[in-house]
């Protein structure tokens, strides 16, 4: 038994709680992340009426399921002022459910899709610190199926590379 459960439990035995797990929300600052990777999910409690909570206690729980190998806890911080930090941070890749409840049910939205991809296959732009020039690259990304863009900085060019990074025309 987890005794920080066990103890919000006792806490909250007896008390009417104004919480409301489907007004409560969560900020899920991105949809596809890397496997390793750690993400921050912010969830914020809510009443009946949708205002912010400014009180903790309350029993939050998250599971991260992937869409064929079962599912794991994540980690879940009580802020003490209505908020709630969840760790997420996925093993595997694919796609996966992120699911909150509060009390045991679900918050709004939730479950929460989410797409965890190797290291390789997580893009993002991202600016390059070379010396200027005709042929400089400013700016790379990947596509999901490994195709590389390269932007070039003066002549405006996008040059795109497949998989094995031969040029394609």
């Amino acid at each position: 038994v987890n005794t920080d459960t066990l103890g919000k439990i006792i806490t909250n035995f007896g008390c009417v709680s104004d919480i409301s797990p489907s007004n409560s929300t969560a900020v899920i600052p991105r949809k596809r992340l890397a496997v390793g990777a750690e993400m921050k999910v912010k969830v914020v409690s809510r009443n009946s009426r949708g205002q912010e909570l400014d009180h903790g206690g309350a029993i939050v729980t998250a599971t991260l399921t992937h869409s064929d190998k079962g599912s794991k806890e994540c980690q879940v911080t009580d802020n003490n002022d209505g908020t709630y930090c969840i760790t997420v941070s996925p093993e595997l890749s694919g796609q996966h459910k992120l699911s909150i409840t509060i009390h045991s049910q679900d918050i709004q939205c939730s479950p929460f899709d989410l797409s965890v991809v190797t290291q390789h296959d997580n893009y993002e732009m991202t600016e390059m610190k070379v010396p200027p020039n005709n042929s400089s690259p400013r700016y790379i990304a990947f596509s999901d199926n490994g195709d590389m863009f390269v932007t070039r900085c003066y002549d405006h060019c996008i040059d795109v590379y497949d998989s094995s990074r031969k040029k394609k025309t």
